[in-house]
């Protein structure tokens, strides 16, 4: 940036990087795992005092198992966490921090079956369990008045059992048919404002 001809670049910052590894094993004839992990940040302030960042992280377990020539299973997890940042300290008295972030883990089973040379049947489960943290602001140093303020995180749980079957009609055409039954679980205690009865809806008729 600092070889750019423009003097508003001239005053910017930027770095990043990634970092991707994975592993293949061969257990024997009916097993194989496999592992991978990936990690990022970015960071880039252009011609201004704010900084932002982002990052991710995230890495996953897959095992598979062959019962038979016809029958097969995999069997994943899963953890990823991204978090993104806003601050700005030039100004002590205003100097200030925003953050959130979304976090997942997953767990995922499934099943694959040749029944014959046109039916392949799929079938498994998976759950996913969310944390989200929608807002975070804080003040950065004693010299600031920003006033703190936190939103509520969020925690839930997706799961799901399916099962379908490719058929192949033709050499040239199939067709995929199946069933799929997902449901929602939020979790955790929660604070939940509510209005007054038989009151008008605004702010001052606000409870919890």
């Amino acid at each position: 940036l600092r070889q750019l001809d423009a003097k508003e670049l001239q005053n910017s910052t930027a770095s990043f990087y990634d970092i991707n590894a994975s592993i293949n094993h061969k257990i024997n004839n009916n097993n194989q795992l496999y592992v991978s992990g990936y990690m990022s940040q970015d960071k880039f302030s252009l011609n201004s005092d704010t900084l932002y960042e982002y990052s991710d992280k995230n890495a996953s377990v897959k095992w598979t198992h062959a019962f038979s020539k016809k029958l097969f299973g995999v069997v994943t997890s899963s953890i990823s966490d991204y978090r993104y940042e806003v601050s700005s300290d030039s100004n002590p008295v205003e100097a200030s921090s925003l953050q959130f972030s979304i976090g997942q883990w997953n767990v995922k089973a499934d099943i694959n079956y040749q029944l014959d040379e046109k039916h392949n049947i799929t079938a498994g489960i998976s759950t996913v369990r969310y944390k989200l943290s929608p807002g975070n602001y804080q003040p950065i140093g004693e010299a600031s008045t920003i006033i703190p303020d936190v939103i509520q995180d969020e925690q839930g749980i997706e799961s799901a059992v399916y099962i379908g079957d490719n058929i192949d009609l033709t050499p040239r055409l199939s067709v995929y048919a199946g069933l799929r039954y997902s449901f929602y679980q939020l979790l955790g205690e929660r604070q939940v404002f509510i209005y007054e009865e038989g009151t008008a809806k605004r702010e001052s008729t606000i409870t919890d």
